[in-house]
Formats: C-alpha cells, structure tokens, sequence
C-alpha cells in the first residue's frame, strides 16, 4: 500500500519532504514571471489609461493648508531667516 500511496505509509501525515500535489502526474503550468506589476491587456488596460490621464489632469500642484490650526501656530512663533527660533530669555 505504502508503494502506491506514499502518504499512507506513515500514518495520513505527510513530512516536510513531500508536498501536496493536486494534480499528481500532471506537469505543473509554468507562470510568468511578474516584476511586481499586474499584466493588464485590451478593454481593462484602455480603463486604467483614462483614470490615470483623468488623475493626472486634475493633480493641484498648488500650496494646501490642511490644518488652521497648526498654520496659526507657525505663523505667531518666532522666526530668524525663515527657521523657527527659540526666545532668547529660554
């Protein structure tokens, strides 16, 4: 039994040696190899083309205050040639 099943032949458990195989005799399908981007053909990649030309019309290169509060900040403290200064009496 442990000829045609070598998994049988200690106990159902499988060692570190052996590894599951779905499709035992068949040749395992060589995938290509990726350089950390998806493969993106015909009608999908026409879709990804447009976003990124939409995204790119609509960047804003413009200066963007996202916090008041720290602006205010920034604004009322002590400055020397365009760097924050401590007080001399600190």
């Amino acid at each position: 039994m442990s000829e045609l099943c070598p998994s049988m032949s200690n106990g159902g458990m499988m060692d570190d040696s052996q590894q599951a195989n779905p499709g035992i005799g068949m040749p395992m399908q060589a995938f290509p190899k990726r350089s950390g981007f998806d493969v993106v053909a015909g009608l999908d990649r026409d879709i990804v083309i447009s976003r990124y030309k939409e995204k790119r019309r609509t960047r804003r290169f413009d200066k963007q205050v996202r916090y008041e509060s720290r602006k205010a900040r920034a604004d009322s403290r002590l400055r020397i040639k365009g760097r924050f200064a401590k007080k001399e009496g600190h």
